[in-house]
């Protein structure tokens, strides 16, 4: 991922050979997830946005709701997920 400057996230130069694993996708919406858990251990995943690459590969993330534990997961939808979010 680039961020500002040029560098990648890992502080390299960005090169026009080097593809970022968002650029492959970058057509595509991402679901926003926040995991919660309760006294037992037992793990919650709330969907609570999504988030759209954009051509100089940086997210723009729309949520509905914020996490309390302020973390966010970012995934690539499943399939029937993705053409439906495409459509409407």
């Amino acid at each position: 991922m680039r961020v500002a400057g040029g560098l990648s996230a890992r502080g390299e130069e960005a090169t026009p050979n080097h593809e970022s694993p968002l650029a492959s996708n970058s057509k595509k919406a991402k679901a926003v997830f926040t995991i919660s858990s309760n006294g037992e251990g037992k793990k919650f995943w709330h969907r609570i946005g999504v988030a759209f690459v954009n051509k100089d590969e940086s997210l723009t993330v729309k949520l509905d709701a914020l996490p309390v534990n302020a973390e966010l997961h970012i995934r690539d939808f499943p399939e029937r997920e993705d053409a439906e979010a495409r459509e409407g």
